[in-house]
């Protein structure tokens, strides 16, 4: 006999039922784009003859990890939009590659931006 635990596994409607934060079009729409989400990467569907099954464990695990990646991107976006700004305000400032930061602190990049 081997060492592996049973998977719990729910249908669609019981998954439903016992997680109301999901609805059903959401899981539904998770299940018909599994190749591409991340489903079948994590084997979160499992098919009984016509009936497909949800396990449960697998589910969180996908969910989680889907979490972790959007916050990354999330915090990639952030950087970008920062870096995007301080080039915004550089070129207002008229910093360019030739200014050094001495000449940018006495003012040199503000008065010729002013001028």
């Amino acid at each position: 006999m081997s060492n592996t635990s049973i998977p719990n596994l729910l249908t669609v409607q019981q998954f439903i039922a016992k997680h109301s934060a999901f609805r059903l079009g959401g899981i539904r729409k998770r299940i018909f784009d599994r190749a591409t989400n991340g489903f079948d990467d994590y084997k979160v569907i499992y098919k009984d003859g016509s009936r497909v099954l949800i396990e449960e464990d697998n589910f969180f695990s996908w969910l989680k990890n889907r979490n972790e990646i959007i916050d990354k991107i999330h915090s990639t976006r952030r950087c970008f939009k920062k870096v995007k700004e301080i080039d915004r305000l550089m070129s207002l400032a008229n910093f360019n590659d030739n200014t050094t930061f001495e000449d940018y602190d006495t003012g040199y990049a503000s008065r010729s931006y002013m001028s």
